[in-house]
């Protein structure tokens, strides 16, 4: 299991040698073909941490995580028309890659409860729409009982 620096000591202070813990993670294959995982989160003892990657300033643009389920209430086209890339569901709109909609298209539908976990994009003070929408850029995804790392 691989984690990045700076989430050594949260993981040591929460999850002694012998702990149980449980933890959600990406299978990875490095450019040399070494395999491993990526950690996106560790919990023991009641306590989450997630990895989310340590900011030098606050800026407006900053994400912050979230974890919601809501029912699918309508599906989001790119620009061309061609591809989902997005998920309404009620005045949230969880970002997926296109590909990850082809593997799950089935599946997320309207009318489906899903629960997920990602980064919501802060409000920019630049930015006019016709309608506040919370944007999630979705780290992962749970349909019908199975959770998708994305």
């Amino acid at each position: 299991m691989k984690f990045p620096p700076h989430l050594g000591s949260q993981i040591t202070t929460l999850a002694k040698q012998g702990s149980n813990v449980s933890v959600k993670a990406v299978a990875d294959i490095a450019p040399n073909g070494e395999k491993s995982f990526r950690l996106n989160s560790i919990t023991a003892n009641g306590k989450t941490i997630e990895d989310i990657p340590p900011t030098a300033l606050p800026s407006p643009h900053e994400e912050v995580s979230v974890s919601e389920s809501g029912t699918i209430t309508q599906l989001q086209k790119n620009k061309e028309g061609d591809a989902i890339v997005g998920l309404f569901i009620g005045n949230t709109i969880v970002k997926i890659p296109p590909h990850i909609y082809q593997q799950l298209g089935q599946s997320l539908v309207n009318g489906v409860k899903i629960y997920f976990t990602g980064f919501k994009k802060l409000e920019n003070s630049g930015e006019v729409a016709e309608k506040k929408y919370n944007i999630v850029r979705a780290r992962t995804i749970s349909v019908n009982g199975k959770e998708y790392s994305l």
